[in-house]
Parts: structure tokens; sequence; C-alpha cells
């Protein structure tokens, strides 16, 4: 049977290829300057590639956390993976790393690091 492409994942796709096409363009027009004999700086062309990829970045971000959260709902997530017995131990050894430090809480570990 064969998935049928959700919204979200089709308009992150054609984003993909606008941003890549933007890039390219952005690339062959500054050679083209720099061909032609400019010698001055090319920020238009950093702040247009960057604008894009920024804007992408930010897409597949929330693209992916929408999936995360589409694909966990019922499934198995890491927590029902470990188990109980494995989830304390882990929180075992945390806490005596935190102990041997002086520390008292995760957040404060971090601080120190």
């Amino acid at each position: 049977m064969r998935r049928k492409w959700t919204f979200s994942k089709l308009l992150l796709l054609l984003e993909s290829a606008v941003v890549l096409y933007t890039t390219y363009e952005g690339f062959a027009l500054a050679r083209l300057a720099v061909g032609y004999g400019y010698l001055g700086t090319l920020p238009w062309v950093a702040a247009t590639v960057s604008a894009a990829w920024g804007a992408y970045g930010a897409s597949a971000g929330f693209y992916y956390n929408k999936a995360k959260a589409e694909n966990t709902t019922g499934g198995i997530v890491f927590e029902s993976a470990c188990g109980r017995q494995a989830r304390g131990q882990l929180g075992d050894q945390m806490a005596d790393m935190f102990r041997s430090h002086g520390l008292t809480s995760f957040s404060s570990y971090f601080l120190i690091v």
C-alpha cells in the first residue's frame, strides 16, 4: 500500500527545492559579478542565502517536532522500551554522580560544566 503524502511533508519538500534554488542562483550571481570585475563585498548574497536557510531550518524543526508528536502517540517510546528497572539504575547512577561533585540538582551540574 502506498502512503499518501501529507501537506506538511509536501510543503517541506517544496521549501527544500526553493532553498536549494536560491542558494544556487545566489552563488551563480555572485560568481557572475566577480567575473565581470566587481571588487566590492557581496553581503546581499550572504543575506539572501542565510535568510533562506534560516527559514528552512525553522520549518524543518517544526515539521520534525510535529512528526515526533504524531508518531509517539500510542506507540513505543523510550521510557516504555527501557522498562522501570533500567530507568531506576540510570537515575541512581546520575544521583551518585551529582553527589560526588557536591551538587544537589541536575541544573547546577550544567552551570559548572
